[in-house]
């Protein structure tokens, strides 16, 4: 950071150096506002299987937690319509729905490219939010938020702030009603803190 205040500096490597610079960040600058609390039921889809989005899902003990076969809905279209009719039954009742996608059995999981699984998955957010819009809506996964995002009818995001270190808070613009103004976080599956999910339905 010291380097990039004297001349452009491009620094590529893995997560944990935008972790670093985020630390640094958050150890000079006044921390952030405390996020407020929901407007509503969340929807939060996860699709990292990272060790950091693991332990932030299993404290995410205020959703109804759904796993959702990442393989399945790249092959099967109507698999993927009766997911995202189910998650937007409890979405509609006022609950929080976590959807994870988890890797498909046997040898049809590995035969799917991360990118069509990516893509798949964006596809099925936007069926979820067709049927059951959200105040606020959470996305983990470097790809499956990237790929999501270019999905969804937006044309621009604001920036709320920074709930923990890594993860952003947005809020959507789009000339689609039902999603111009819902707050979007996004992070990489590596970043933010374990009750990061908790936070994002109870604020704080």
């Amino acid at each position: 950071w010291q380097a990039a205040q004297v001349r452009p500096l491009l620094a590529i490597g893995a997560s944990s150096v935008a972790q670093a610079l985020c630390a640094h960040w958050g150890a000079s600058v006044a921390p952030a506002a405390p996020l407020a609390p929901a407007p509503g039921p969340v929807f939060l889809l996860a699709g990292s299987l990272s060790p950091v989005t693991r332990r932030q899902r299993d404290l995410a003990l205020s959703y109804v937690q759904m796993p959702v076969d990442a393989a399945r809905l790249a092959a099967d279209p109507a698999y993927g319509d009766t997911q995202a009719e189910a998650i937007a039954a409890h979405l509609l009742a006022g609950r929080s729905v976590l959807a994870s996608t988890a890797p498909g059995a046997g040898a049809a999981a590995a035969d799917v490219p991360p990118a069509v699984v990516a893509a798949a998955t964006a596809t099925f957010l936007t069926r979820i939010l067709q049927r059951a819009p959200v105040g606020r809506l959470g996305i983990a996964g470097g790809d499956t938020s990237s790929r999501a995002v270019q999905a969804l009818d937006l044309w621009g995001l604001s920036y709320l702030g920074a709930p923990s270190p890594g993860v952003a808070l947005c809020r959507v613009h789009s000339d689609d009603a039902a999603l111009d103004g819902i707050e979007l976080m996004l992070k990489g599956g590596q970043m933010g803190s374990d009750d990061l999910f908790e936070r994002l339905i109870h604020g704080g």
